[in-house]
């Protein structure tokens, strides 16, 4: 049974670096609230900028299928905190880095 997070091929590259170590998109379910997000970057498209309300659900199913394939967080992402941060870094008022938020919460997998 293929899992999100194994190591399976052809994984979205930021800076010449995987998203995620294992992640195979493929396998999640077409309804699944992170489906679009990365199908969106496998096929190419430009980043997308995030408000906190899409933060918040985007970190909440994000948290759900990494405990649902087994796997923990070794940390809670705080959602303000988090997007504080994130959007100082992004310089974009209001919004955040799709690709920024998935690496930060990929550091929290474990």
């Amino acid at each position: 049974m293929n899992t999100c997070f194994e190591n399976l091929p052809v994984i979205p590259e930021v800076d010449g670096h995987p998203l995620l170590t294992g992640l195979d998109w493929h396998s999640l379910d077409t309804h699944n609230p992170l489906y679009p997000y990365f199908a969106h970057l496998y096929f190419g498209g430009d980043d997308l900028w995030l408000e906190k309300h899409e933060v918040a659900a985007f970190t909440k199913a994000f948290v759900e299928q990494v405990y649902l394939e087994g796997y923990s967080m070794d940390d809670a992402f705080d959602i303000d905190e988090g997007f504080e941060a994130l959007e100082c870094e992004s310089r974009v008022p209001g919004r955040v880095s799709l690709i920024r938020l998935i690496e930060e919460l990929t550091l929290l997998v474990v």
